[in-house]
């Protein structure tokens, strides 16, 4: 199983359209894809961050 953290969100896990953060299913416990709900906060920090890096939503 794949770590789940953070730092190693990608792009193509993010659905802002929706709300919403997919947790692939080898990052998950149960080995199934999680939908995360992204409440006003979370959205605004995501949206602060594109065109930051074209893969990774947070770099160092």
């Amino acid at each position: 199983m794949r770590e789940c953290n953070v730092t190693l969100l990608e792009w193509n896990q993010i659905d802002l359209q929706r709300r919403v953060a997919c947790v692939h299913p080898d990052q998950a416990k149960a080995g199934k894809s999680i939908g995360v709900p992204l409440n006003d906060e979370a959205v605004s920090i995501l949206r602060s961050q594109i065109g930051r890096h074209h893969i990774r939503v947070f770099t160092y």
